[in-house]
């Protein structure tokens, strides 16, 4: 990053930000942004953002597999190894504990959390 984007990104002078280099809050009227660009391509009928994603599980699907069962016993985890159990369980309550947390955070602070999934997803129907 050049020194002109270090100074603009720590005083918050960048484009389109706020404060340090925050964005703006939240705006209940409208949707929270509009669509990637890759939304607007298909694979037949199929978006391709979607076949990406589909992908994506499938790769994650392979990694919890690798960490699950080991099967070459390349890298000392497994069900076998009671520390990376305990490790994994560990971060899978902090990145609960940040999701909620964070949820709660934006709800006191007056965001429209429901409305950040317009479609209902799966957070349910948009607040109206």
């Amino acid at each position: 990053m050049s020194h002109f984007g270090l100074r603009a990104r720590l005083s918050g002078d960048v484009p389109g930000h706020g404060h340090l280099g925050h964005p703006p809050p939240i705006r209940e009227e409208g949707p929270l942004r509009g669509l990637p660009p890759l939304a607007k391509f298909a694979l037949g009928k199929v978006p391709l953002i979607s076949v990406f994603g589909f992908i994506f599980c499938g790769y994650l699907g392979f990694l919890l597999y690798e960490w699950l069962i080991d099967p070459q016993g390349l890298y000392g985890i497994s069900y076998r190894n009671g520390v990376s159990v305990s490790f994994m369980l560990v971060l899978c309550i902090l990145a609960a504990a940040l999701f909620f947390g964070m949820r709660m955070h934006r709800r006191r602070a007056g965001m429209a959390v429901r409305a950040m999934c317009p479609s209902g997803g799966i957070h349910g129907p948009p607040v109206s």
